[in-house]
């Protein structure tokens, strides 16, 4: 369910360009030249993170990046009795140390982000020892915090390592916050999300990085809106990019889920 959608998913965009090398001429020097590992593995690499210790922290991601994910939570999966293994003996310790470790980014360069490492073996934490995380009574003092870290992160002119540090501790304190308040609000408004909405998810997160973020992101929403450095057209300018995003992307899976649900059924892993 996992390794089949990875690969069609990182064929895809690999298509794609050819098609327009075929129309622009050098898809024989691009064929020639290509390196199927790096392609779905490291295909290209962002340095721009250096953590509080000013260290630069390589992030790789394969052709189709958003499937770094993916990537990272199959190798996990891989490893998951060395997670076990991690978690049952440290318990506590082993999250605390994996936290501290994601807070000043400490961690060696071995492609796997360290993000996934962290919230996977977290997840494992909380499902070994049966802890529902919506459960847990800190509720209000991640909310507050979250915001708090938010308006910083938005106002204050902060040097990277101050950013990258601050930015890992809302990453926690945000995440935790919308696991709660989400479940908090389907539990009391008996929110019934659509089952296609729900079927679509999968297929949503794999096309978005298939091109259609970047056009609408560098093309159309600027185009739009106009090339401006006003701070609050940008933020209309980013809000149409990801709905427009989400509502392509929606309406192709509806699309397909009718003229070939098999396909889609492939795609999305037999989801």
């Amino acid at each position: 369910t996992l390794l089949v959608p990875y690969i069609l998913w990182n064929l895809i965009p690999i298509f794609i360009k050819m098609l327009l090398l075929i129309y622009r001429g050098g898809l024989m020097d691009f064929v020639s030249s290509i390196n199927w590992l790096d392609l779905f593995w490291n295909d290209h690499e962002e340095k721009d993170i250096v953590n509080v210790f000013g260290w630069s922290i390589k992030h790789a991601y394969p052709i189709n990046g958003a499937l770094w994910y993916v990537r990272d939570l199959i190798v996990l999966s891989v490893l998951t009795p060395a997670i076990y293994y991690f978690v049952v003996k440290l318990k506590k310790k082993g999250v605390f140390l994996l936290s501290i470790a994601f807070v000043f980014m400490i961690w060696p360069y071995i492609t796997l982000y360290l993000k996934g490492v962290c919230f996977f073996t977290m997840g494992a934490y909380f499902g070994i020892n049966k802890i529902e995380i919506t459960q847990l009574r800190f509720q209000k003092y991640a909310l507050f915090l979250s915001f708090f870290l938010c308006i910083v992160l938005l106002i204050f002119p902060l040097n990277p390592k101050v950013y990258s540090l601050i930015q890992s501790v809302f990453t926690l304190s945000s995440v935790y916050s919308i696991f709660f308040y989400f479940s908090w609000i389907i539990r009391k408004y008996n929110v019934v999300i659509s089952k296609s909405l729900l079927n679509s998810v999968f297929f949503i997160y794999a096309l978005h990085g298939v091109y259609v973020n970047k056009i609408m992101q560098n093309i159309v929403a600027p185009k739009v809106f106009g090339y401006t450095s006003n701070s609050g057209l940008l933020l209309c300018e980013y809000l149409f990019s990801v709905f427009m995003t989400l509502a392509i992307c929606y309406f192709l899976f509806q699309l397909l889920s009718k003229v070939a649900p098999k396909l889609v059924s492939i795609l999305d892993g037999k989801r």
